[in-house]
């Protein structure tokens, strides 16, 4: 099927990937603190019930309903140009861990997941915050520090609906054939995805196993989209307390039945991207939950970003600048 290039973000030159290397960044890179305890861990974890939702951010906390790339392989290096990394530091100026994955849709703004910073308390200062563009590994690429971070009045921890966040940059992002902005969907959009039909790329850091470790080099996973019905089918089952909507169309789910192919843990706040006729992609959604990570079954849900044009624009200087 054909996809129209239909697009609401409007540098013309969005979502263009370039495998090319033209040109040498600087690789700063955040100063690392490895925590391998952690990272054994969900991040963002609950319990709910007697079986457990894992967003696939990392915590302290186990959580089995956050997600990593499960069943995919390694990307090609600078092949998906958009993808940003989030590191934290507990004290500002301090160590930096790497938090989520993200996605640059201008050279001033990323999307990433709300859920990201449910650690936070609802106290989130962005000095303690950076991210890295450029990424290959979680050693390369190149830091900017964060001027704010806004996350959709909407969301609440407990749930995970409106699961988004906008994190303006400190100044501008350089673009380079290795640091580009992908393409924001437009209203429209949404009704020329078919489940079953249109196969989507996620990309992360993420754990390749379930509470396994994390990947150091990004990895990619293509999956089919699966029918809202079916997704809320399987996660009415296990953890109807934290959809008492079910699974609506903020959502969009991806993965295959029998399952071995998902984003897990460390992946959250990454996106989903699929191409358009033009060549051009467009991020669909953001890594958002899952019910452990590639199981039969349950599909992974990501906030569907077509649902959110009006609130990106009413925030951004997207279509301004």
């Amino acid at each position: 099927m054909d996809i129209d290039d239909m697009f609401s973000y409007e540098n013309l030159y969005c979502g263009l990937r370039s495998p090319k290397i033209a040109e040498d960044t600087r690789r700063t890179g955040p100063r690392s603190e490895e925590d391998t305890s952690s990272r054994r861990r969900g991040i963002l974890s609950r319990r709910l019930g007697k079986r457990d939702l894992h967003p696939h951010t990392r915590t302290k906390r186990f959580d089995p309903f956050r997600p990593i790339i499960v069943g995919g392989k390694e990307a090609k290096s600078n092949s998906w140009p958009w993808m940003v990394a989030i590191y934290r530091s507990a004290v500002v100026g301090g160590p930096k861990r790497f938090l989520c994955g993200a996605s640059l849709i201008s050279r001033r703004y990323v999307v990433t997941a709300a859920h990201c910073f449910d650690g936070e308390k609802g106290n989130i200062d962005p000095a303690k915050f950076s991210i890295v563009v450029g990424s290959h590994t979680t050693k390369d690429g190149t830091e900017y520090l964060v001027e704010d971070i806004l996350v959709h009045s909407g969301y609440q921890q407990r749930q995970y609906y409106n699961d988004v966040c906008l994190i303006k940059v400190d100044g501008l992002v350089k673009l380079t054939n290795k640091t580009y902005p992908v393409c924001l969907p437009s209203d429209g959009l949404r009704d020329k995805i078919i489940p079953g039909v249109n196969d989507v790329t996620v990309t992360g850091w993420g754990d390749t196993t379930f509470g396994g470790v994390s990947s150091k080099v990004l990895q990619e996973v293509s999956i089919p989209i699966v029918p809202l019905k079916e997704c809320n089918e399987s996660f009415w089952k296990v953890a109807r307390s934290s959809f008492p909507r079910g699974i609506t169309n903020v959502f969009i789910c991806a993965g295959v039945k029998e399952g071995g192919k998902d984003a897990c843990q460390g992946d959250s706040g990454g996106p989903m991207v699929t191409k358009l006729k033009d060549h051009s992609w467009v991020q669909l959604g953001v890594v958002s939950f899952g019910y452990g990570c590639a199981q039969a079954g349950y599909p992974g849900v990501y906030t569907r970003l077509s649902q959110y044009t009006k609130w990106f624009y009413d925030n951004t200087d997207l279509g301004r600048t």
